[in-house]
């Protein structure tokens, strides 16, 4: 957590300003038009529609945030955003998470020891990271951002 300052003053401004419900009415254009293309693909292809789910919410998110269109199908940066968060419920359980609160020195024992798949998954992650937010901020930087 950020410690009150004014670094944390000027982060709820800028929250209060971004998401409070007249703020909202701004981001309607683009959700609506995700949604009419969220029904063009779902009649398109009615069996993937798990995939167009995932796509439709990180399209509305991408858009708004960082002003990135994604692709409708198979979208580089959607499927990297899928995989970590796949990575992320299966390494953060909640029984592992309470296993590592109970015993914290296992965090410290060596990636080479039998149970350590949430390391695993760690460094997984981790080179996931770099790949998913250089499009989106380069696309910032390209607007002036």
């Amino acid at each position: 957590m950020i410690p009150y300052s004014d670094r944390w003053r000027l982060h709820r401004r800028l929250f209060h300003q971004s998401f409070r419900p007249r703020a909202a009415i701004q981001y309607h254009p683009v959700q609506l038009q995700k949604a009419r293309e969220l029904i063009v693909d779902l009649l398109a292809t009615p069996q993937n529609f798990i995939a167009h789910l995932q796509t439709h919410s990180a399209a509305i998110i991408m858009s708004i945030i960082y002003g990135y269109e994604t692709a409708r199908w198979d979208d580089p940066i959607v499927s990297v955003v899928n995989r970590a968060i796949d990575i992320c419920v299966a390494a953060v359980r909640p029984e592992v998470a309470a296993f590592l609160g109970f015993l914290p020195f296992l965090r410290y024992i060596p990636a080479w020891f039998p149970w350590r798949i949430f390391q695993t998954n760690c460094v997984a992650i981790s080179k996931i990271r770099p790949m998913k937010w250089s499009k989106p901020l380069s696309n910032l930087s390209s607007r002036g951002w």
